[in-house]
């Protein structure tokens, strides 16, 4: 085969000789060619071609040793079949995509636009005009109450905001003092939204402590309340700041109970809080407490609080028992319970 493309290459040179001897209007020859084209260089790409050939039909056969398989299974049949449901699961998640966009579009967010981290916590302000919302990692916001215009005021706080309190400034004009408090126990306040923040005194700051809970009184006074776990031990308390945040003081101790507390937002002192023994009610914003009725039920070692206006009030009780949580309503301010 090689001696035939020879021979075939060898005439095909004596034909261009002939040709480039002879004029190109058919008259005499003229003198002998004395530059002829380089030989073509067929031979060696025919031959890298082979040997390129060669290399794949090898490396296929290496790759038939590397799929081990028992004789009556086709891992090619099963390759194949593995590819095809590739393609129908991308399929799948295209078509959902398009079918959640299409759901979506009757939705129109109000908030948090443009806000970062999880969101924990909003609160009114104190004027009712704006809300305050605090997130994991994204501090403090404002916004209005369409949930429009967010801006942040915690940039240049560190651990976000979980529990939040808002009470008047000061002064005529001054802005809301707010209160920014972490899970992980850190708790700043601001007087000049975000600008810069303090401490309160009486927390022993720098302690690791836990913060369950901040809480406003509706009733003029602006106290806030705070439900912290003392800084390395068990201990549970209710903390009170009657300063604008100034400072806090003990009013309540829970003992390893994990307590909490709940206060009515349409007016009045009244302070209900969750003990070991029941609950317990202050009608001076806590500087005293007078028990309502008994633990929801045994075998608890703390529970949440929350309550409803729209009762004498009505309160429900998340009961930690063990690694249980049971759900408990009362409808007469934690006499009783269901």
């Amino acid at each position: 085969m090689m001696r035939s493309r020879s021979l075939l290459r060898l005439s095909a040179h004596l034909a261009l000789a002939a040709s480039l001897a002879c004029r190109s209007d058919g008259g005499a020859r003229t003198s002998a060619v004395t530059t002829l084209m380089p030989q073509p260089l067929e031979t060696v790409i025919e031959q890298g071609g082979e040997a390129l050939a060669l290399k794949k039909k090898e490396r296929k056969a290496w790759m038939e040793e590397r799929h081990k398989a028992p004789p009556e299974v086709d891992w090619k049949a099963l390759e194949r079949e593995n590819g095809l449901r590739q393609i129908a699961k991308r399929n799948a998640l295209a078509t959902a995509g398009q079918a959640q966009a299409q759901a979506a579009s009757r939705w129109r967010e109000r908030g948090s636009d443009n806000q970062a981290g999880r969101m924990h916590v909003v609160v009114p302000s104190s004027d009712g005009q704006w809300l305050y919302a605090g997130s994991s990692n994204g501090g403090l916001w404002k916004g209005a109450l369409d949930g429009s215009s967010w801006q942040p005021l915690g940039d240049n706080l560190y651990g976000g905001a979980h529990s939040m309190a808002a009470i008047p400034g000061q002064g005529i004009g001054d802005p809301d003092i707010l209160l920014a408090a972490t899970d992980g126990g850190m708790i700043h306040v601001t007087r000049d939204e975000g600008a810069t923040w303090e401490e309160p005194l009486g927390l022993e700051a720098g302690k690791t402590w836990a913060v369950r809970r901040a809480l406003v009184s509706s009733d003029g006074t602006h106290k806030v309340f705070l439900v912290r776990r003392r800084a390395n031990s068990s201990n549970w308390q209710l903390f009170r700041s009657t300063d604008a945040l100034a400072s806090f003081a003990q009013v309540k101790g829970f003992g390893g109970f994990a307590g909490d507390a709940w206060v009515p937002r349409t007016g009045g002192g009244d302070v209900y809080v969750l003990t070991s023994t029941g609950v317990e009610k202050s009608v001076d914003g806590g500087t005293s407490f007078t028990p309502v009725g008994p633990v929801p039920t045994g075998g608890m070692s703390g529970g949440d609080l929350v309550g409803s206006e729209a009762g004498a009030p009505r309160l429900w009780v998340v009961a930690y028992v063990g690694n249980q949580r049971l759900l408990f309503r009362s409808d007469d301010a934690g006499g009783s319970w269901a």
